[in-house]
């Protein structure tokens, strides 16, 4: 077989492969059970920085088992049609306890006020996720736990670029 054959038949290759990856991306379907996000938020930093590349194995491959420290892509409780990536922090059957900071102003002074109160949830029925980055991250501190049918996956490989 002479070398421009080959070298013909590995283009054409490359093409296909190159043009299935690229229209799987556009329109979101899955390939083997496995999907692939890109990170568009600060949330997670210093784990996954914005346009990270991941690859989630979808729950519905019935193959994941989620544990604590897994990060995760769910459906966002506040947003339809949105979705997150959050690590577990807590399994359901868990307590969870943290810190909420919340940050008002003075009526009289206008000056802004930190106040921090110890939340403890007990016996949890949900998952409980958070962002690695807790100040720049909306997670189960302000919508709660989580349901499995909330979850979309878990997060098995990351390309940083």
């Amino acid at each position: 077989m002479k070398w421009w054959y080959r070298a013909g038949l590995l283009l054409t290759g490359i093409v296909c492969v190159s043009a299935v990856l690229y229209y799987s991306w556009q329109n979101r379907q899955t390939w083997f059970g496995y999907d692939i996000y890109r990170i568009e938020s600060v949330s997670m930093l210093p784990t996954l920085k914005p346009n990270d590349i991941v690859v989630v194995k979808l729950i519905a491959a019935k193959a994941v088992v989620i544990a604590v420290g897994d990060i995760v892509v769910l459906n966002d409780p506040q947003v339809q049609d949105q979705q997150l990536i959050k690590r577990v922090a807590q399994i359901p059957g868990q307590d969870a306890n943290y810190v909420q900071t919340r940050v008002t102003l003075n009526d009289i002074t206008r000056t802004p006020m930190v106040t921090r109160e110890q939340v403890s949830l007990k016996n949890l029925n949900g998952y409980f996720v958070l962002g690695d980055n807790p100040n720049h991250s909306t997670d189960s501190r302000d919508f709660g736990p989580v349901s499995l049918e909330a979850l979309v996956g878990s997060v098995v490989y990351v390309y940083s670029y």
